[in-house]
């Protein structure tokens, strides 16, 4: 990887990347809510990159312009074009060239919004030091089976993921009712697009391929050797409003 790239010496080599595409007032959401709780994450971070898909040039501008404020000049914008059926999953193939192997990739959709301070630090720490690959941020314990409750948790505040069994995975909450949770039943061999901190290395391993399931692909060819934890209550809410983007 070429340096010049990175602003930052970050210690926690840690890269932001936020996928993003024609919905622009999502992404506006989600980056502010996210500086709002993590005011120095310019600085906690070696680069943020802003992979793109298809937005407007006049939402590109607006783009500029909100990662200037909050980034200035520690970040990096690249445009996906192509109208080929799933092409926007070139993203994720497209992390491998802009990290090494020895990076923490901080994976952020423009649908998510942060309801904390992700305390990277604490969360790096067990990616360093444990044998764990990948942190879902959007984990939530509460809700889970008692096959998941009862076990006894190796790492304070975390949860492994269950494969080959099911877990209910976050998609929504109802504010106005106190946190009413919405959430799907799934089985994902230790992989998930949710926010999440993930050894770069899971990336430079596998691909990801141009088709509806890449996730359920990428998990099941590249995964088996991944430990994937969860944390016990979400750093972010899924904000999406159901527009798929290769549907636009």
């Amino acid at each position: 990887m070429n340096y010049l790239f990175n602003n930052n010496e970050s210690n926690e080599n840690i890269i932001l990347i936020v996928s993003c595409g024609r919905r622009f007032e999502q992404l506006k959401n989600t980056i502010n809510k996210l500086c709002e709780h993590n005011p120095q994450i310019s600085n906690e971070i070696k680069k943020c990159w802003v992979l793109d898909d298809r937005s407007t040039s006049e939402d590109r501008k607006k783009i500029d312009i909100l990662f200037k404020k909050h980034f200035k000049d520690n970040y990096n914008s690249v445009n996906f074009n192509s109208e080929k059926p799933y092409y926007y999953v070139n993203k994720l193939n497209f992390i491998k060239k802009i990290s090494d192997a020895s990076d923490i990739i901080l994976y952020l959709e423009d649908d998510w919004e942060c309801c904390k301070s992700l305390s990277l630090t604490d969360h790096v720490n067990i990616l360093k030091n444990q044998n764990v690959d990948s942190i879902c941020l959007t984990g939530l314990k509460t809700i889970q089976d008692d096959h998941i409750l009862k076990q006894e948790q190796k790492y304070k505040n975390y949860w492994k993921n269950p494969w080959p069994y099911y877990f209910k995975n976050l998609t929504n909450y109802t504010p106005d009712e106190i946190h009413m949770y919405h959430w799907a039943e799934v089985r994902m061999k230790n992989w998930s697009n949710n926010p999440s901190l993930v050894k770069a290395k899971v990336f430079h391993q596998g691909f990801f391929k141009n088709y509806s399931h890449y996730e359920v692909f990428f998990a099941d060819k590249f995964c088996q050797q991944v430990n994937q934890f969860f944390t016990d209550s979400p750093y972010f809410y899924h904000i999406g409003d159901g527009k798929s983007l290769e549907r636009n």
